[in-house]
């Protein structure tokens, strides 16, 4: 119901964490171990707050929420299968689909791999948590959404939330690490557990790394999230690096840039490492990389062409020609039609152009 809006927090959120320079894992953790509620606080409380974000006069800026529980809350992130697709591309830079069902001939992942590291996610809800459905039931009753079809029950929701008042919202959040296995009595029989129960109690193993047991983690996200910041892991710094790198090349040091595995080397490994290495020795500082790549001489390079490179598109040897970006081609069309006075206006005020919100 609140798309346009949620659109606006995520950029909220993101802008302010990068205009500080926030260490790149910090930024990633805020998504990753996002929950929607803070600290302590009730479900009445978490509708309350949440709803000064979506009024419709002067709603708050969702920029100093602790978390980014959006990350977990899309409809195509509903699933464990489907969020370890999600998690693996954006932030490993890993397309880990093939192994849902057979190993690939060309790639190092096998369907146990995949099976195994999905375990780390099965944990994560998105709906009324239990000590939230009798507060939910309420709202839901006062705002009179009973016998209401979708569309009706969407009109009240959207009215209510842009007067400031409050909405029963659904919300990410943790299912309690199952207790353990009690002895089975002599006599009776045990009825069987639910298949998520026992995937939650099952040990799980990170990709290319340690086995470890769910069930002793309060939030077996932490687990992952330590494993990405070691400095042995082999994707976490080269993904963004190779993405940012591809960013301004308009081609990645691995192409396709989110196609990291063992078939595809990098056209320049010794670079990657070096920028990878780096990366990690700054902090994950975004400036930083940013930096080193626009200051080396491959950045610097002309389009022109000479006899000894002019077919080469893979080892920078001359900077490829790209399209431009769409807020780029969007300012331009709009200066060039607009009057003198506006054209004055965002010639002085930067902030106004579409570039500055890319």
């Amino acid at each position: 119901n609140f798309r346009q809006e949620q659109s606006l927090q995520w950029y909220q959120w993101l802008e302010a964490r990068l205009s500080e320079n926030m260490p790149y894992d910090k930024i990633v953790e805020g998504m990753f171990l996002s929950v929607s509620r803070r600290p302590g606080q009730s479900f009445n409380d978490y509708t309350l707050e949440s709803t000064k974000y979506l009024r419709k006069d002067s709603p708050e800026s969702f920029a100093d929420y602790p978390s980014m529980p959006h990350y977990w809350s899309r409809n195509t992130f509903r699933k464990p299968e489907d969020r370890v697709l999600g998690f693996s591309y954006a932030f490993l830079g890993i397309r880990i689909q093939c192994a849902q069902c057979h190993k690939h001939p060309f790639d190092q992942w096998t369907q146990q791999d995949y099976q195994e590291f999905t375990k780390f996610f099965t944990r994560v809800n998105y709906g009324y948590d239990r000590d939230a459905r009798d507060t939910a039931t309420a709202l839901e009753e006062k705002l009179g959404l009973k016998g209401k079809n979708g569309a009706e029950q969407r009109k009240i929701l959207v009215e209510t939330a842009k007067k400031g008042d409050p909405i029963p919202l659904r919300e990410v959040y943790l299912t309690p690490a199952p207790p353990p296995v009690k002895p089975a009595k002599s006599t009776g029989k045990k009825g069987a557990e639910p298949v998520k129960t026992v995937a939650m109690r099952q040990p799980a193993r990170l990709l290319g790394a340690e086995t470890l047991d769910l069930a002793t983690l309060d939030d077996p996200r932490t687990a992952v999230m330590d494993w990405l910041r070691r400095k042995d892991n082999p994707f976490f710094a080269k993904a963004v690096v190779n993405r940012i790198w591809a960013h301004y090349f308009g081609l990645g040091i691995i192409e396709p840039a989110d196609d990291l595995n063992l078939a595809n080397p990098p056209s320049n490994g010794p670079l990657l490492d070096y920028l990878s290495q780096g990366f990690i020795r700054s902090g994950y500082d975004l400036k930083w990389l940013h930096r080193e790549i626009v200051s080396s001489a491959a950045y610097q390079r002309t389009w022109r062409t000479n006899e000894t490179n002019e077919g080469d598109r893979r080892n920078f040897s001359h900077m490829l020609p790209r399209r431009l970006p769409a807020e780029v081609a969007y300012d331009a069309v709009l200066q060039a039609t607009t009057s003198s006075k506006k054209l004055a206006a965002v010639h002085d005020a930067v902030e106004k152009r579409a570039i500055s919100h890319a």
